[in-house]
């Protein structure tokens, strides 16, 4: 996991009140994170556009959308953005929130920023 995701899923971790529910989520973070290792391109994580000035040759930009560990409601859907190398098969972590934190996605100089670190 990349230093932002990391970050991410520190924070969204917290806002579970009790250990068990933030052992869940990890563990089901950890389990999406696996699944992209063998099929990073799943039909609920279509192309992504690029923050101007930003795209990789030779990467795809995608998010993912995902129902977080206990959330309810459509401020609790969760997203992860990520990069995808598309002659390696490589993942690159790099955006992990909510609905609620961004009602649809980062600001592009943050994402910019993101992915001058991680790309």
């Amino acid at each position: 996991m990349t230093r932002g995701f990391t970050r991410d899923l520190k924070l969204l971790k917290k806002t579970y009140k009790g250990k068990r529910d933030r052992i869940e989520f990890e563990k089901q973070i950890t389990q999406i994170v696996q699944e992209l290792k063998y099929e990073p391109r799943p039909f609920h994580a279509p192309l992504e556009p690029w923050p101007s000035k930003s795209a990789s040759e030779g990467w795809e930009f995608r998010k993912l959308k995902f129902a977080p560990y206990r959330r309810r409601g459509g401020a609790g859907e969760g997203r992860i953005m990520y990069c995808v190398n598309a002659s390696e098969q490589r993942v690159r972590l790099i955006y992990l929130y909510t609905h609620e934190q961004y009602s649809k996605r980062p600001p592009d100089k943050e994402i910019r920023d993101r992915l001058g670190e991680e790309l």
